[in-house]
């Protein structure tokens, strides 16, 4: 069915009021991959759709394309595979990181964003860095 813009500003406001009675238990949620599992337990009690629960998730947290797919790797084997199959195609699509720089090197920006400098970060590409 997906998931429309209006849900996931609705999801992002929900989520920066606090609860006043949290009725659910996430102390034992270590990992990326377990909120989705979580996620999906509860869409399940709730007789919501399970599928668009999780892309509600990857829209509102703004998820890069790597940590996509490394929650959809750890769900497959779990036979979570519609999630699975819908986090890959929002994979696919997601936005790309922001270059960091080449090996070795770390990019300096001003306020504006823009490279200003490039200095290196350890002792193979400066002789001079000291820790």
């Amino acid at each position: 069915m997906g998931v429309t813009e209006s849900e996931v500003e609705r999801l992002r406001a929900m989520s920066a009021k606090p609860a006043v009675a949290e009725t659910d238990d996430w102390s034992a949620i270590q990992s990326v991959a377990e909120v989705f599992a979580f996620t999906i337990a509860k869409c399940r009690h709730e007789r919501w759709d399970e599928v668009d629960g999780c892309e509600l998730l990857v829209k509102a947290m703004e998820m890069p394309a790597a940590e996509i797919r490394r929650v959809e790797h750890t769900l497959r084997p779990l036979g979570y595979d519609l999630v699975c199959a819908r986090l890959r195609e929002l994979a696919r699509h997601a936005k790309r990181p922001k270059l960091l720089g080449p090996p070795g090197y770390q990019l300096v920006r001003n306020d504006r964003g823009e490279v200003i400098e490039v200095e290196a970060t350890n002792s193979r590409y400066n002789p001079t860095f000291k820790k």
